[in-house]
């Protein structure tokens, strides 16, 4: 037996010795209905006065009675000739209990309401407790129904708050455990501060949150993080819950589904990974859309992780892309100029196929005379063009006239041009070239590499190789550098 009980097991010996010869005193009042008929005229009447009024009343009319209402002991003490004192006093007591105003709440003779309460749920709770507290514009439905004991032991518990159970079991009792228990548990659920982010009686928003979200969740989440040069729309409307799911998830991050799937609830996902596209970028068909993209704010526009290139470089090894000479659209960063960073139809994400590609820059009409290089009519710019970076001019995978032979070898081994027994032809290299645009005398100097109105593709009008010839050897009047 604990000491609760003994304490109780005591009143209750001790008002049954007081009380016994106080009731044969009072005996003579055996009918008090007869003057107090309202006291038990309404529908739930205290099971006491059948056992008859000076059960309580043992002094009944009395002069010189010890206690208030001719009662055998004061307040609670009276209450607990019945009713074990044990389930009042744990370790939370209702202030009420605790003062001993049992008939605060309740009639000790009838009342309309059950439990013998003076008024019926919420308004009993009301006469202390604010109303206005519980009656805002989102209220817990077991508030607006007046089930405040759901929750509420209203005389004493173990629990703070005079809680039935500790949160969250407590709201266990109404929601599904399921949906708060999943694979990634926010941590304020995981620990069950449920009342963090809820009102548990009513609030002004939705849900019944202390504030509404963004606010709520900057209450934790650093805000800074949130709001950039760049931020996701969703972001910046504050609609944390489109992709989180603010109790648990099976997804990492508690993502209400995985990503690329999410980022389509908003993205068309033909605009990113459609069947009908032959080229995808190798993490956007992977679904790892945050590889480059900061799902919340960014100082970089696209709300990129970093600005491009050095977000390309993230993956791609950036000494690849240096040389002593390097395109101009890489030198600036400008890899989307050429490139699609989701998908598209030409590989290598080109934008458009080459040549295309290279006449958004580059004059056409430089490359579409009327004699073409075959490589150029093609489109074969990268045959003799590295497209990012290279240690040789015009980024030429090779020096000029050793690019040249690697096609035309034949004129690395014989005379080239003109020649006698005693010359080998017209050099290809080796000698200083005022004319050349690079200085170096090479196949350049002689031949436009891409296409020509004169035959073999010369650089200066010239029917035969022989009239080529004065364009250098002895200028003629009026000759304009080309």
């Amino acid at each position: 037996m604990n000491y609760k009980h003994a304490i109780s097991l005591f009143t209750t010996i001790v008002v049954v010795i007081f009380l016994v010869p106080l009731i044969s005193s009072a005996e003579k009042f055996t009918d008090c209905k007869k003057c107090h008929k309202d006291k038990v005229a309404k529908e739930v009447v205290h099971p006491a006065i059948e056992m008859g009024c000076v059960t309580c009343h043992a002094q009944a009319h009395q002069k010189g009675a010890e206690f208030p209402n001719y009662l055998f002991a004061e307040g609670a003490d009276v209450c607990w000739a019945c009713h074990d004192k044990a389930i009042f006093t744990e370790k939370v007591v209702h202030p009420p209990v605790a003062a001993g105003m049992c008939t605060t709440c309740h009639d000790p003779h009838s009342s309309d309401n059950g439990k013998l309460l003076v008024l019926k749920p919420p308004d009993l709770c009301f006469m202390c407790h604010d109303k206005a507290m519980f009656a805002k514009k989102a209220v817990h439905p077991p508030v607006a129904a007046g089930m405040c004991t759901t929750c509420h032991n209203p005389h004493s518990s173990k629990n703070r708050k005079l809680l039935v159970l500790k949160p969250p079991d407590l709201c266990f009792m109404c929601h599904d455990k399921a949906m708060f228990t999943k694979k990634v548990v926010h941590p304020p659920v995981a620990e069950g501060e449920c009342l963090i982010c809820h009102n548990p009686h009513s609030t002004d928003n939705p849900r019944i949150l202390r504030a509404p979200v963004p606010d709520l969740c900057f209450y934790c989440h650093d805000k800074t993080k949130f709001e950039n040069k760049s931020t996701h729309p969703p972001v910046a409307a504050g609609m944390c819950t489109t992709c989180h799911n603010p109790h648990s998830s099976d997804n990492r991050r508690l993502l209400v589904s995985k990503p690329p799937d999410l980022c389509f609830m908003c993205h068309v996902k033909d605009d990113f990974i459609s069947e009908a596209k032959k080229k995808h970028h190798a993490p956007v068909l992977k679904g790892l859309c945050l590889k480059c993209h900061n799902p919340h704010s960014s100082p970089s526009e696209k709300l990129l992780r970093a600005d491009v290139p050095d977000l390309c470089f993230k993956c791609h090894i950036r000494e690849e892309f240096k040389g002593k000479y390097n395109h101009y659209p890489v030198e600036a960063g400008m890899c989307l100029f050429c490139h699609q960073p989701h998908q598209g139809d030409v590989k290598k994400l080109l934008v458009a196929k080459l040549p295309e590609l290279c006449f958004n820059c580059h004059d056409s009409s430089d490359f579409t005379r009327k004699n073409q290089h075959p490589p150029v009519s093609a489109g074969m710019c990268t045959l003799c063009h590295d497209i990012h970076g290279s240690s040789n001019v015009a980024l030429l995978d090779l020096p000029i006239t050793d690019l040249c032979l690697q096609c035309h070898p034949r004129i690395g081994k014989a005379p080239h041009a003109a020649g006698t027994f005693t010359q080998a032809g017209h050099p290809i290299r080796g000698r200083k070239d005022p004319k050349a645009r690079y200085g170096e005398l090479t196949c350049a100097s002689c031949h436009n590499q891409h296409s020509s109105d004169y035959i073999h593709l010369f650089r200066y009008p010239a029917k035969s190789t022989f009239e080529l010839c004065p364009n250098c050897h002895g200028l003629k009047k009026g000759y304009k550098k080309q």
